[in-house]
């Protein structure tokens, strides 16, 4: 069998190594000395070897003399033998060996082969070791599957198993993702690597997200604008829900409500939806639905407030209908409600704004809704009880053209009289005529209601004549009441000067006079059947004058078509 040898020019030449005495192959294997057991070295056993082979070998060192030889074995002491097989020097193996703490030497066996030459059979070495060269044991780690092939340690426990650095463990959180443990170790951190989260090939999705990872996680993913991870899988279907539907309106199940209302969702809010509007008959009537979104949230309850049966949203939201003397309803309309009710007694919605201000007119006193709504009281009058009341001066009027009996026996228009002017005055006290002093003149446009005594005579229901006595107003005389005539005052009546009520006239307006009771006959006083003035008749008539009234100083009365009248209201 043909080997490389030494020759120790530094040159191998095939060479021979021939059977003779010297050690056996039971020797080398396992002499009694221990060779074996304490693992003596290849250098020693092969030392050996050539030291046995110079001296049954002669032939090979023929034509070199003694000096040569000697030498040869100096520069082999010197740079130490060399492996046959593998060439590295034996030596340098052998320090570099030494030079970790802890090494222990390979346990190396040989044997003579058939031709006689001694053969290297194993070499081992313990758990965790492997052999480089033939004389010491190296750690695996560094040497897995070959001299020199160190594991890599990045983020690994290094192990070497069969020749392979793949029984490393990873350090927590980091992988072997691309095989190939011996030259990078575990080289991915599965904590934050998007393409191997938590788990190598592990990548998270890119469906409408940046994705990313972290702890093992791709949950820190930034979902895309109007998308969301509805299910929490972000690794798998990244963010998969459009936030921009009725069910996911902005967010993971925030749906539209639907009350009343077409949902509609846009840019992730409910307020398009169309609150619903319809009418339908029910029970021969036409019944109008309106809703509305009172609240501002169309989200969580649609158009929830119906606008055409609540008076607080009456027609649109915040229109409330007054409670002002009304007890307030609204009534449905194709476009809402409106404000409708029923006034409180005495009151009225006079200016068409039940609305906002309910029934605001009094009209028991509001003289320009005396009664009802548009009937206006004329100056001088109030509203009492729904009824115009004159309050003017002289507690009465007379219309234009009424003859005043002046002082000096001569007679004038009411209209025309001033004040400073004197007229002939009756002193009820004395029962005396005497002149008095115009003080003060009236005159009241648009009076609204007149009486005609005995077909001449126009005045007020309120001014006040003497009957028997008494101060009664004209609009309280009855047919055949009698008058003290200005010729009876001064003690000289005579037939034909008798005032007498035979007739009273409603010229317009209200009237306290009832028109039935008026045209009642009386009996009049014996004394006065001939001579006092009786009232005939009383009419009621229609239009619209301006009256006229005086105030006299002292006695407050004065003469009108030859009658004597108050110019005082009490």
């Amino acid at each position: 069998m043909a080997i490389l040898r030494d020759h120790g020019d530094g040159n191998r030449r095939p060479g021979r190594l021939r059977r003779s005495r010297g050690p056996s192959a039971k020797y080398i294997e396992g002499h009694r000395d221990g060779h074996r057991a304490v693992g003596r070295s290849a250098l020693h056993v092969l030392a050996h070897q050539d030291e046995r082979r110079r001296k049954v070998g002669g032939r090979a060192n023929c034509g070199r003399g003694q000096g040569q030889r000697s030498h040869d074995r100096e520069r082999r002491s010197a740079q130490g033998l060399r492996d046959w097989s593998t060439g590295p020097s034996l030596r340098a193996l052998a320090q570099s060996a030494r030079a970790l703490p802890g090494n222990p030497p390979a346990t190396t066996n040989y044997q003579y082969d058939n031709t006689g030459n001694l053969r290297q059979t194993t070499v081992s070495c313990d758990p965790g070791f492997v052999p480089c060269g033939e004389s010491w044991c190296v750690p695996s780690v560094f040497n897995c599957g070959g001299c020199g092939i160190a594991c890599s340690t990045n983020h690994v426990a290094a192990a070497c198993s069969g020749g392979s650095c793949n029984a490393g463990v990873c350090a927590a959180g980091w992988a072997d993702c691309n095989g190939n443990k011996q030259s990078d170790g575990c080289e991915t951190d599965l904590t934050s690597n998007v393409a191997n989260c938590n788990a190598c090939g592990n990548a998270c999705s890119t469906n409408h997200v940046t994705p990313a990872c972290s702890g093992g996680s791709c949950n820190a993913g930034v979902c895309a604008a109007g998308w969301g991870d509805c299910n929490g899988n972000k690794g798998a279907d990244g963010c998969e829900t459009d936030l921009n539907t009725v069910a996911n309106c902005g967010g993971c199940g925030a749906a539209c409500s639907g009350n009343n209302i077409t949902p509609r969702c846009s840019a992730g809010s409910c307020e398009s939806g169309v609150c619903q509007s319809t009418s339908f008959y029910q029970g021969g009537v036409l019944v109008y639905l309106n809703y509305a979104d009172c609240n501002g949230n169309k989200r969580s309850d649609g158009c929830e407030t119906n606008i055409g049966n609540d008076v607080n949203n009456c027609g649109g939201c915040g229109i409330r209908c007054s409670t002002n003397h009304v007890t307030p309803s609204c009534a449905a309309t194709p476009l809402g409600g409106v404000c409708r009710g029923t006034c409180a007694a005495g009151w009225a919605d006079c200016n068409g704004s039940i609305q906002a201000d309910g029934c605001e007119t009094s009209l028991a006193t509001n003289p320009s809704n005396c009664g009802s709504c548009g009937h206006r009281c004329s100056s001088g009058y109030s509203c009492s009880s729904g009824v115009c009341t004159y309050t003017g001066g002289g507690g009465g009027c007379f219309a234009a053209g009424t003859v005043v009996t002046m002082a000096d026996g001569s007679v004038k228009a009411i209209e025309d009289v001033v004040a400073g002017d004197k007229v002939l005055s009756y002193d009820v006290e004395t029962g005396a005529v005497a002149p008095g002093v115009v003080t003060r003149t009236f005159a009241h446009p648009a009076t609204p209601a007149l009486l005609r005594i005995n077909g001449t005579l126009a005045t007020t229901p309120e001014h006040r004549f003497l009957v028997n006595g008494r101060w009664i107003a004209a609009g309280k005389l009855r047919v055949g009441d009698v008058l003290l005539h200005q010729e009876c005052a001064a003690g000289s009546c005579q037939s034909g000067h008798a005032a007498r009520v035979e007739s009273v006239e409603v010229l317009r307006g209200e009237a306290t006079t009832d028109a039935a009771a008026l045209m009642s006959p009386k009996t009049l006083s014996s004394e006065l059947a001939t001579d006092a003035d009786g009232v005939a008749s009383l009419e009621i008539l229609s239009g619209e004058e301006t009256s006229y009234n005086l105030e006299v100083a002292p006695y407050q009365t004065y003469f009108v078509e030859g009658v004597v009248v108050s110019t005082l209201k009490n």
